[in-house]
């Protein structure tokens, strides 16, 4: 699959390249498998499910190097180069996704949801079939041997002080054990004790893409009037407009499954601003954010993986944290991964969490997620299929035309256990 992507990736270099560069490596595969994945659509290549797929004229590449539709390319046919390849190239890198969810594009509308486990064999004692990192907090786990020794009695004193120490308790010494021979771990010839083993398994889902539609309809007449006066093409002002907006419709739905997961979480709590300590402002600011800190710490010992490090905050919290001395801003600008409107990132809280402000938030409350480095090390996962189909028509009564625009994705977050990747705050009576 690896071969197959960075295939694709060569192929659609030229349209990668366009604009603003994909710094990130991995959206700039996934981008590769969603324009693939548009082409095959519309030649009718790829996998339906009681789909039909039509398109006039004929699509496929000349000789020339003008993949928009310039002389030798995909020429035969203005829906492709006009509207599809340039809209997903803008959309798609753009999704919250790629920052805050594990991102696995899918090749047809069924597909199958990857996660990676590793667990211990039986050689750990108590601990078969378990996932590793669940326990190897204790620097005594993986060794045979503890011992107690006798009790013995610990005195204490007050600092600086010439009396005589003032309390006493009873204590006992742990030995563990730190080293041994290569026989005893069977790889000699010695006492042939079992070498302790882990084993690597594929957590995966069926997934099926559902459909996410939005259209806009207009008056022939203001789209003439339009064209005469400013030279605008309003059908592609429109089409620009429903892209975004299904586009932030995604980020909302993910937002949406992440809170709900999110309120299973036993350590999801409530921040009240008019009873935390501090006498200013800044210090119940300051209060705050360690809070955030310590359920951020939390999402590392529940997930032995990491500690969260993003945030998706509504409006009137990011404004809170952006008056503390922790809070780094991020520069405005339209870039790839940096949209300035929807879910927006805006900075990062002592480079240890990004702050994403979701301006379409309806409750004062703040989700901290952790994301690993891996699309496989997340607890939701976003498969896209199709980013963007168009669908064109004019109203026979009226002349009117009408454009739709159609996403296929699923989004699943039942393979880690979900709820241990995020944790929500919610605040009360913020000024």
């Amino acid at each position: 699959m690896s071969t197959y992507v960075e295939s694709l990736v060569g192929k659609w270099d030229e349209i990668l390249s366009e604009g603003q560069e994909i710094n990130n490596r991995k959206v700039k595969r996934a981008t590769a498998v969603m324009l693939e994945n548009q082409i095959n659509y519309l030649t009718g290549k790829a996998p339906q499910m009681n789909e039909s797929s039509s398109v006039d004229g004929t699509i496929a590449p000349d000789s020339g190097n003008d993949l928009y539709g310039g002389t030798g390319s995909y020429n035969t046919n203005a829906e492709f180069h006009k509207i599809a390849i340039p809209m997903v190239r803008r959309t798609f890198p753009e999704l919250i996704a790629h920052d805050i969810v594990g991102v696995q594009p899918m090749t047809g509308p069924v597909g199958l949801a990857f996660a990676l486990r590793f667990r211990a064999d039986q050689s750990y004692a108590g601990q078969a079939n378990t996932e590793i990192g669940y326990n190897t907090i204790d620097p005594y786990y993986t060794g045979d041997n503890t011992t107690s020794r006798a009790m013995g009695t610990v005195a204490a004193e007050e600092l600086g002080s010439n009396t005589a120490a003032s309390t006493s308790a009873d204590g006992f010494l742990q030995q563990g054990q730190t080293g041994e021979g290569v026989g005893d771990r069977g790889l000699g010839i010695g006492s042939g004790k079992q070498i302790k083993e882990l084993s690597m398994t594929v957590e995966k889902a069926q997934v099926e893409a559902g459909t996410r539609k939005l259209r806009s309809r207009w008056s022939l007449e203001v789209a003439q009037d339009l064209k005469a006066m400013h030279g605008l093409d309003l059908e592609e002002e429109m089409m620009d407009v429903l892209a975004y907006e299904i586009t932030a419709e995604i980020d909302r739905e993910l937002i949406n499954v992440m809170r709900s997961v999110a309120a299973n979480n036993a350590s999801s709590t409530t921040w009240d601003y008019a009873a935390a300590d501090g006498r200013w402002e800044a210090e119940k600011y300051r209060n705050f954010y360690n809070l955030l800190v310590r359920k951020a710490n939390r999402i590392a010992v529940d997930t032995r993986r990491g500690a969260g490090n993003f945030v998706i905050a509504a409006p009137s919290i990011c404004a809170s944290l952006e008056t503390t001395s922790s809070f780094t801003i991020q520069p405005v600008a339209a870039d790839v991964n940096s949209a300035v409107t929807g879910i927006a990132k805006i900075g990062s809280l002592d480079g240890r969490m990004t702050v994403y402000r979701d301006t379409f938030a309806t409750i004062d409350d703040i989700i901290i997620g952790y994301k690993g480095p891996s699309e496989y090390d997340t607890g939701i996962i976003y498969l896209p299929y199709i980013q963007l189909l168009v669908s064109k028509a004019v109203f026979e009564d009226s002349f009117n035309p009408t454009v739709g625009l159609m996403s296929r994705y699923a989004i699943h977050q039942h393979i880690f256990g979900a709820e241990n990747y995020y944790i929500q705050v919610a605040a009360q009576n913020l000024p």
